[in-house]
């Protein structure tokens, strides 16, 4: 039987993946939303624009503190989500909604979309942070110069994180085929370390489509890996690994080497981006 991955939606998840809504965040970078014409381009707008894409709705609030108070968004998130107030040990994931009672002046508090995280710090894609939403015009359909952005923010104490009902996937048969076309390997589960000889981007997956991590956390010359996997992938070798400093941030994957080996044989290679002590 051939297996084919389908979405599972459970009682009030959005059918939407949590990567699916992650590459929607992605999307909007740049952009200007003004959900109620109201004020131009809030952060609030931004966070219901997000709300509407999974569940259909808006979320309620004078201002972006109170949505992990308001009552009826309490009832919302029954179904729809999950409250976290933030810990020292707390790990945000793409795809929460953060609230702060940070702000650029105004006692509103401020709200955006995590993109990435460690235990450290996140990265969101916001809007108004710099309080440039609306600057110009009418109260009503006014204007302003500030767009979508990506930054970076540490955690505050005072910080909770929405989290939604992703949809899940699964495998499902479909009917097999008479001939199955054999799948060639391209993981395999060797094992070793891995010194980098120069600055090297880190991704979220293998291959040159692979989300690139904050600048910060790429590796940087001398600085070492202990290596879980070798992928093939976009005619470069990957290798799967754990920060060693903070293995619980997650796995992720750099490039260590481009295939020049005519054979395709990664200890081979001449041209390593660094060096390997394989185990």
């Amino acid at each position: 039987m051939l297996e084919n991955a389908k979405p599972v939606v459970t009682q009030g998840a959005t059918p939407l993946t949590r990567d699916e809504f992650v590459k929607y965040l992605n999307s909007t970078e740049g952009k200007q939303y003004d959900f109620d014409a109201y004020a131009a381009f809030q952060c609030f707008d931004y966070a219901n624009v997000g709300w509407v894409k999974l569940f259909g709705h808006g979320l309620k609030g004078e201002g972006a503190a109170d949505i992990p108070f308001n009552t009826i968004n309490l009832d919302y998130f029954k179904k729809e989500a999950k409250v976290y107030k933030n810990t020292p040990k707390f790990l945000a994931q793409p795809g929460d909604l953060v609230v702060s009672n940070r702000s650029y002046g105004s006692g509103y508090g401020h709200v955006a979309w995590v993109v990435e995280a460690t235990l450290n710090y996140i990265v969101v894609l916001e809007q108004n942070w710099e309080g440039g939403g609306w600057t110009s015009g009418p109260i009503n359909n006014g204007t302003g110069w500030e767009t979508v952005t990506r930054r970076r923010h540490n955690y505050d104490t005072e910080m909770w994180f929405i989290r939604p009902n992703f949809s899940t996937t699964t495998k499902t048969p479909l009917l097999a085929k008479k001939e199955n076309k054999k799948v060639s390997q391209i993981t395999w589960k060797w094992k070793g370390r891995f010194t980098a000889n120069s600055t090297i981007k880190v991704r979220r997956s293998p291959g040159m489509t692979g989300s690139v991590v904050d600048r910060d956390s790429w590796l940087l010359k001398n600085q070492w890996i202990d290596i879980l996997s070798i992928t093939k992938k976009d005619k470069y070798w990957w290798a799967e690994f754990r920060y060693p400093t903070n293995p619980k941030a997650g796995i992720f994957y750099c490039a260590i080497c481009r295939i020049t080996d005519k054979q395709e044989r990664i200890k081979h290679e001449k041209d390593m981006f660094g060096t390997v002590k394989w185990k």
